[in-house]
């Protein structure tokens, strides 16, 4: 139903993933980016006057319109749903504005903006639809803010890694020009973010229908394959330069 677009600091779309409209007239189902950076969510929930609740490692937040809203997670991503760009731009600035911790003010991506995202795009920008057509996808499509929250999960856990992907292509380029020091600093760095996503496992869900959500778009994120792929570059790393994780 939903075709997933993933860019990284390198705008590319993966050629993985189905690519969504170049020119959307609806606001994306999903929508999630990776703040190149870790916050503290008592400080984001200060943030805003939205009605909020707390989970494991996140804080979500709920907006006035039916279905909208979005979750902020500490390990530096934010995923909203049914939500315009400009909302977007104006949530990131905000949560962008708190004090970065010292590892990650000593670790941030040189002019890193948010490149790191993924995409859901909404089914009703398809051009060969009917009104009619768009008004019984309506339904399905502006849910509740939780029923997406377990698939909106998965794509936080996706782009967390893509950034630490990027950033780990970064020190590979850069690795001439790090001592041995910074190099340990910056590598175990992104081995903790690795950590704190906790996405090696299928975490439990009250509900059948949650974990099927939450499964299906770790697939499409491709999830597994990016810590195949983050191991190996870590394992080399590691062994070349005797870093211990």
């Amino acid at each position: 139903m939903f075709g997933l677009r993933r860019t990284a600091t390198n705008v590319k779309v993966m050629s993985r993933f189905a690519s969504t409209a170049a020119k959307a007239s609806y606001d994306p189902v999903f929508q999630s980016y990776h703040l190149g950076r870790s916050v503290d969510l008592k400080q984001v929930e200060g943030l805003f006057d939205l009605t909020k609740s707390n989970g494991k490692g996140s804080v979500s937040f709920s907006t006035s319109a039916p279905g909208a809203g979005f979750d902020v997670y500490g390990f530096g991503s934010v995923v909203f749903y049914n939500t315009s760009n400009d909302f977007h731009q104006d949530t990131l600035a905000k949560i962008n504005s708190l004090e970065l911790s010292p590892a990650d003010a000593v670790n941030a991506i040189e002019g890193y903006n948010f490149e790191c995202s993924a995409q859901v795009g909404n089914p009703l920008n398809d051009p060969s639809l009917t009104d009619g057509d768009k008004e019984k996808l309506q339904n399905n499509i502006v849910v509740s803010v939780e029923k997406n929250r377990p698939a909106g999960f998965a794509l936080a856990q996706v782009v967390a890694l893509d950034y630490v992907d990027v950033a780990l292509d970064r020190i590979i380029e850069n690795i001439s020009n790090l001592d041995e020091a910074g190099l340990n600093t910056a590598v175990k760095h992104l081995a903790g973010i690795m950590g704190s996503i906790e996405g090696r496992t299928i975490p439990k869900f009250d509900d059948a229908s949650n974990e099927i959500a939450y499964k299906e778009m770790r697939q499409k994120g491709g999830l597994d394959d990016l810590y195949k792929e983050l191991d190996f570059k870590l394992a080399v790393l590691t062994k070349q330069y005797n870093i211990t994780l």
